[in-house]
């Protein structure tokens, strides 16, 4: 009878466990489908997230990793702070110059890298600038002796761009290089909006370095110069830098009327120049040689990327 019984409490033993054991390992399940987040990391591993990588953005005078992203450009430096992985912005897809557009901001040639671009919206004058010298130094980060220096002081040439103006630095300093002029002799009028004929002669003087002295004081337009049914509209003082866009084939390679509005018989000189063909025009430029060489921005940006492969 002790021998039967013995093996009653025995069997009676296994029996608990074995149902402790089924308890244990429903609650361990709900725990692990239901329960904190801590619990559940104990027995499950996550797997590693992949960080896309960087193309490291040009140490050169313009372009600067170190500012917040949408905060107030400062006038030493590029505010563009975010990975280069989250460069887009939300409204040119399938635009005119989206590729541009895109390898610029990739550049650090803009104020930001993502939200809203305003492809239509007209460029003023000061901004222009600001991206042309960007542009520039940016595209011949490689080239200490390309770098268009800013202004870091010194007597305001023109009365609407005093010192304390955020554009100050680039619009001087493109004028102290000879690269640019005012509206007239004492004004800039940075906040007016760029128009076609501004942009050429702006951006050819940077281009090719300079106007030959031969163009200087031209007062008819060349032969050359694309036969546009109102040609007769380009203002008297950008003549000198029509003719010299397309006095020689180096030069007229530059193509920055054609690039930016495309083929057509009109150019409308005076019409204001928007942000996305301001953008195409700057995505080429010269290195102030007579237009013999020039970078675009898709090459400086292979040429990064290969720098960067190589560390």
């Amino acid at each position: 009878m002790s021998q039967t019984k013995s093996i009653s409490e025995f069997m009676r033993f296994i029996k608990i466990l074995l149902l402790g054991g089924v308890l244990g390992a429903a609650g361990v399940i709900i725990l692990l489908l239901f329960g904190p987040q801590r619990f559940r990391g104990l027995f499950i591993s996550t797997q590693p997230q992949l960080v896309p990588s960087t193309v490291a953005v040009s140490s050169s005078p313009e372009v600067s990793p170190t500012l917040k992203p949408d905060s107030t450009p400062s006038p030493t430096s590029s505010p563009v702070t975010q990975s280069l992985d989250q460069v887009g912005f939300e409204d040119i897809v399938g635009v005119f110059g989206e590729k541009e557009i895109t390898q610029l901001a990739r550049l650090g040639v803009f104020d930001k890298i993502t939200g809203k671009f305003n492809p239509q919206q007209p460029i003023t004058r000061a901004e222009f600038v600001r991206w042309l010298m960007r542009a520039n130094n940016t595209m011949w980060f490689d080239e200490p002796d390309k770098i268009i220096r800013k202004a870091e002081g010194g007597k305001a040439k023109f009365t609407d761009v005093p010192a304390t103006h955020p554009d100050f630095p680039y619009i001087q300093g493109l004028l102290n290089t000879g690269f640019i002029s005012g509206s007239d002799e004492k004004t800039f009028r940075p906040d007016q909006p760029l128009t076609r004929e501004q942009m050429l002669a702006i951006k050819v003087v940077v281009d090719i370095g300079g106007i030959n002295e031969n163009l200087r004081n031209s007062k008819e337009l060349s032969s050359n110069v694309p036969s546009w049914k109102d040609r007769n509209q380009i203002s008297q003082k950008f003549i000198p830098a029509f003719n010299a866009s397309y006095f020689s084939a180096p030069a007229s390679d530059f193509k920055n009327l054609e690039r930016s509005f495309g083929g057509t018989v009109i150019l409308k000189p005076q019409e204001a120049v928007t942000r996305a063909e301001a953008a195409v025009c700057l995505s080429l430029i010269g290195d102030h040689q007579g237009g013999y060489n020039h970078r675009m921005a898709e090459q400086v940006l292979q040429a990064k990327a290969k720098q960067q492969s190589l560390k």
